[in-house]
């Protein structure tokens, strides 16, 4: 019976104009794993960023480019391609490809960074468009993917150990809740709870600083890159590979592993395409998100014909 009205339930939202169907869509459950994966892509990664930039030596300017051009076209990643394909396609940027350039941004000239993204952009979009990385993932074994997910799932696992030592009013709090949530109601995700309550506890028991007084607005503006075969070799080549390694592959593991049918060459051709439009901005990619597709397309997401709405 239960598969029998998840059909009925998918026909019924198939006759709906696609306005409706899509309120109709938001339910607790993908609400939840979007708020998750979005908030988990919005803080660590940041702080790298601002990292990588120190390293660099950027301006106030150059590092707000940055932050605007990885955020606003990740998410326009995550917004076109899930309403597009209607699957949980979620998009980012690469946090792998951050840590990376934190150790070589101080290497290379600002306009040449900007060049070695472009070029990074333009090799995902011919290893898309080519269908070379289509055939490479269908030769990996499940299997492996699997044990690429599993990977980065266990990494933030882990971190709770540290962090709740760190913070153990914040922590504990988040933890209890998650469990009372539990026991209480399967109606409300207990992880959205634990989130929420860990913001909370935060704001009301940490004294927070804001390190934004003194910098000026600036509007983001399109840079000038430079071309150079180390760039090329030492840059572009090495972020791509990493963006197509930890973000692409284990985003497409994730859709298959939940029973989807992605798109391969689409996604990594649209990978390329918005990580070349990112770099004209100070950005190094704009892509699928590995790990937050992992949230958005499991079956914590809610019924699999509305995850797409997480994304």
């Amino acid at each position: 019976m239960g598969q029998l009205d998840t059909y009925i339930s998918e026909q019924n939202n198939e006759s709906l104009p696609k306005n409706k169907r899509l309120l109709r869509d938001l339910t607790s459950q993908n609400v939840s794993s979007g708020f998750i994966s979005s908030t988990l892509v919005m803080t660590g990664p940041a702080l790298i960023i601002l990292q990588a930039a120190a390293a660099g030596h950027f301006s106030d300017q150059q590092t707000i480019n940055w932050m605007f051009a990885v955020y606003f076209f990740g998410g326009l990643f995550g917004i076109i391609m899930p309403l597009l394909f209607r699957i949980p396609i979620t998009g980012a940027h690469s946090i792998s490809g951050v840590a990376f350039l934190a150790t070589v941004t101080a290497h290379f000239t600002y306009p040449q960074l900007i060049g070695g993204y472009v070029m990074s952009g333009l090799i995902i979009l011919l290893i898309g468009i080519s269908g070379l990385f289509t055939k490479i993932i269908k030769w990996v074994p499940k299997e492996v993917i699997a044990a690429m997910l599993a990977g980065l799932v266990t990494n933030y696992v882990v971190k709770i150990v540290p962090d709740v030592k760190t913070m153990p009013i914040v922590g504990g709090a988040a933890l209890l809740s998650f469990f009372i949530s539990t026991k209480i109601s399967n109606r409300i995700p207990a992880v959205m709870v634990a989130v929420v309550v860990g913001f909370i506890t935060l704001f009301l028991t940490q004294e927070l600083h804001s390190a934004s007084k003194g910098i000026a607005f600036f509007l983001p503006s399109v840079q000038t890159p430079e071309f150079t075969w180390m760039g090329l070799i030492t840059l572009g080549l090495p972020l791509a590979m990493l963006i197509l390694s930890n973000d692409v592959a284990p985003g497409i593991g994730a859709l298959e592993s939940s029973d989807f049918n992605p798109p391969i060459r689409k996604i990594v051709s649209f990978s390329g395409v918005f990580s070349i439009i990112v770099s004209f901005f100070g950005g190094q990619s704009a892509n699928i998100a590995g790990m937050m597709t992992a949230i958005c397309s499991s079956s914590d997401a809610g019924m699999k014909s509305k995850r797409y709405m997480a994304a």
